[in-house]
């Protein structure tokens, strides 16, 4: 474990501070001549430091090769982004069908790249491609031939935004592919590929289509998630932010638990047989590598793998077992071979949850008292887990889950019934009786495991939203941890003459020896005391402060990176909150909920939907879902509006929502010194041509007034419609007067007439970069210019926040 940390420290060394690659080497040779000299001679903490030493500068070596410069025939090296790009390439792994958003994303490895000039390169590197339609069928091993724009994975561009470049690079993607039409998609030849994958990919296919006969969806999703780590896919939005909730989507990814669990089974099911552990242990090796590869060889699978395998060649080799050693000798394998693992959120969520499970665990279950073992266990592990990932949690994802403990040991340990039921449900399905006896027996256990676990999400606050850690709060949780950890080591367990436990002796110490060992400990237990105590209070002031922070004082307004759409958030003097809009499909969950989290905004006043186009109201169910709202306010289009309105009714009906129609003139009460209010629509709906047009021009206007400033959002608007609001938008509060710009930008709108009557002094366009339509357009700029309003633009400065104290505004692009 020691010297996994230390090769951790060294590849975070190299990442902040890059060594060359010769310098790492030969201070990694020193080094360990000095560790051999030292160990020969018996200076065992000399030893110990250069050996440490050694193993970090090799992990500094290691980084160091890993973040070498591209290949210059690599497609990373090409300059993006590209338009009308031709590529060919073998796709690698299954094609990923969204049907919400109307996407095929593909895996390829790139044989040719066709630039617009009719350059043909052969290009090494892997893109992904996304095929903006659905009905291409395409496999892995499939040949293909596609055009379309060539870009680079997108740099986060708003505060709480996850690093999309990051982790693709750290997949060996830098460059995306977007195809818009389906005849410019091609497949060239099929059936290549590796024989050994394809079959794994053709045995999970089966698995799951066969799970979906027997058991039915969506129970038989959740069954092969927890089989094989696998969803088939019918899981809705609402069952995976109840275990989301709930803190239970370990179990619907591939984890350690499946691995545990399966090597549990095949121990159990052996021993059955009349093997001992040690001779069931290497025939459970093999079946588990075999496990492994086909749920797809996931970090946490490889992890728990390796454990297992080492823990049963140690012993085979005649040394104990140790769960602390094997687990640091597994994570040391898997960062040699891949140096990324530390910024990998799978990687560290598994790691930390497995190093709570093995030094905590134990000392909680001998302290059970009168609860039976099993029970203890559980309830300790799940425990343990928290308590180690309650930062991380709280860091990577902005929420706790307060009952995530309870509906662990709830749900948690039945997963070896289903892992066991849906093992004998695909080898004996095909017997009619046996099929219909076991399909219906777990589909009912199923369905009792999806009703405990929505039970727990519609607890109130059974999630709460927290900002990240700050490193003063990550230094006091370490040093409470820490303590907490020393107080544990300082109070052994109980030893009692049992043999039969795997915590007992069969030789009881005579009581001096207990006396000398309690005086042994007592400086360890003093410091631990003293540090968990010192971390805790530290962490309750950082958590007293942030519940009686001071009321923000201004108007804030956030208008966010959502590409080619529209989110704005409305932070008032108060301290409350409001979204108008919340952008395409996929903004809701990748950018305006993290955003909302990151600020510690776990409750909005308001959710304004301005008008029924999915660039506007895409993302809002997936932020209805994660986020806690008051009220949510749509206009009566609203209702007639397309499918995606459809999903928010949804949502709305299961948070009990409630719905309220904006017309002109309708205002919100309750913040003193602010003043909100709809300019538009009217009563009666607008009639203005095509229905695109209709909904446009209908779109809710809100104005918001405070002290001599003033913020206007016309959504999607076009000229006719500011025509009707010249009035209304001369007597708005002034001199400095901030402006959404109308419909993106579009030619359609921001008229000379309409300008002239607000008069901004600050403009913020909400545009996509390299967006299709052109936006803003070059005519629109101009006109901004030429009317000496500030234009700012969220495909050049990402995220944009505008701040009024009631005087002025001061306009900043927001930093990650």
């Amino acid at each position: 474990m020691w010297a996994t940390l230390a090769f951790t420290l060294g590849l975070l060394a190299q990442e902040s501070l890059p060594i060359p690659l010769w310098v790492s080497l030969v201070a990694a040779l020193a080094l360990f001549f000095f560790w051999h000299i030292a160990s020969r001679t018996g200076r065992e903490w000399t030893a110990l430091l250069t050996g440490l030493l050694t193993v970090l500068t090799i992990g500094s070596a290691r980084y160091a090769l890993y973040a070498q410069p591209l290949p210059s025939n690599h497609v990373g090296r090409i300059s993006m982004p590209v338009k009308n790009v031709l590529v060919e390439g073998l796709v690698i792994e299954k094609p990923v069908l969204s049907l919400d958003r109307g996407t095929t994303a593909l895996l390829i490895r790139l044989h040719t790249v066709t630039t617009p000039r009719h350059r043909t390169q052969h290009t090494i590197g892997l893109i992904r491609a996304t095929l903006h339609w659905t009905d291409t069928i395409t496999a892995y091993g499939d040949i293909i031939r596609v055009s379309g724009s060539l870009i680079a994975p997108s740099l986060p561009t708003n505060p709480g935004q996850s690093d999309f470049r990051a982790s693709m690079t750290r997949r060996g993607i830098y460059a995306m592919l977007s195809a818009w039409k389906p005849e410019e998609f091609q497949i060239l030849t099929r059936d290549h590929g590796s024989k050994p994958k394809k079959i794994l990919l053709t045995m999970r296919s089966w698995a799951t289509n066969r799970l979906d006969q027997l058991v039915g969806a969506p129970e038989s999703g959740l069954l092969a998630s927890i089989v094989f780590g696998l969803s088939s896919g019918d899981f809705s939005p609402d069952i995976l932010d109840a275990f989301r909730t709930t803190g239970l989507m370990h179990i619907l990814v591939a984890s350690g638990l499946n691995v545990g669990l399966l090597a549990m089974l095949c121990l159990w099911v052996l021993g059955a047989f009349g093997f001992s552990r040690a001779q069931a242990a290497p025939i459970t090796i093999p079946i588990l590598v075999f496990y492994l590869f086909l749920c797809g060889a996931e970090p946490p699978l490889v992890r728990s793998t390796l454990m297992f395998g080492l823990m049963v060649a140690g012993q085979m080799l005649g040394r104990p077992g140790n769960a602390l050693n094997a687990l640091g000798a597994a994570g040391l394998i898997l960062l040699a071979i891949d140096p990324g693992g530390p910024w990998d959120r799978s990687f560290q969520l598994s790691f930390m949850a497995t190093l709570g499970v093995i030094l905590m665990t134990g000392w909680l279950t001998e302290r059970r008292g009168p609860i039976p073992r099993w029970m203890a266990e559980a309830a300790a592990c799940t425990i343990s887990a928290q308590l180690f990932l309650l930062p991380l949690l709280a860091t990577l994802f902005g929420q706790l889950p307060l009952f995530g403990a309870l509906a662990n040991l709830l749900v948690t340990p039945v997963m070896g019934i289903f892992l066991s039921g849906g093992i004998l449900l695909l080898a004996f399905g095909w017997i009619p009786i046996v099929g219909l006896f076991l399909g219906t027996g777990l589909k009912w256990c199923l369905l009792a495991v999806l009703y405990v676990v929505e039970g727990f999400s519609h607890i109130p606050y059974a999630s709460v939203v927290v900002p990240p850690f700050s490193n003063i709060g990550w230094l006091a949780y370490i040093t409470w941890l820490i303590g907490v950890l020393l107080w544990m080591q300082a109070s052994p367990i109980k030893k009692v003459a049992n043999p039969d436990s795997p915590y007992a002796i069969t030789h009881l110490p005579s009581p001096e020896d207990e006396r000398r060992e309690k005086e042994r400990l007592l400086p360890l237990l003093r410091a631990g005391k003293a540090a968990a105590i010192s971390g805790a209070t530290v962490m309750a002031i950082i958590i007293w402060h942030a519940a009686i922070r001071p009321l923000p004082g201004n108007l804030s307004i956030t208008f966010l990176d959502v590409g080619e759409g529209s989110a704005i958030i409305i932070r008032l003097p108060s301290g409350r909150a409001m979204l108008v809009d919340g952008g395409p499909p996929y903004a809701g969950s990748s950018v305006v909920a993290p955003h909302l989290k990151s600020r510690g905004i776990g409750r909005l006043a308001g959710v304004i939907l301005t008008h029924p186009h999915s660039d506007h109201e895409g993302g809002l169910p997936a932020v209805l879902r994660q986020i806690r709202v008051d009220s949510l306010y749509v206009t009566g289009q609203g209702l007639k509006g397309d499918l995606d309105f459809g999903d928010i009714l949804s949502v709305m009906s299961s948070r009990k929502i409630p719905l309220r129609i904006v017309h002109s003139g309708m205002e919100f009460s309750g913040e003193p010194g602010v003043r909100i209010r709809f300019l538009s629509p009217p009563a009666g709906f607008l009639q203005v041509g095509p229905q695109a047009n209709i909904e446009d021009a209908n779109s809710a206007v809100l104005a918001v007034e405070y002290g001599k400033t003033s913020l206007l959002l016309p959504a999607d608007i076009r000229v006719p419609t500011e025509s009707l609001l010249l009035r209304q938008i001369r007597r708005l509060a002034g001199p400095g007067r901030l402006l959404g710009v109308p419909h993106h930008g579009s030619a359609s709108a921001s008229s000379r007439r309409f300008l002239e009557a607000f008069n901004p002094g600050n403009a913020v366009a909400s545009v996509g970069a390299h967006n299709r339509f052109g936006h803003p357009h070059p005519a629109i700029v101009i006109r901004y210019s030429d009317q000496g309003t500030q234009l700012a633009r969220t495909d050049q400065l990402g995220a944009i926040e505008a701040v009024s104290n009631g005087q002025n505004w001061t306009v900043k692009a927001m930093k990650r």
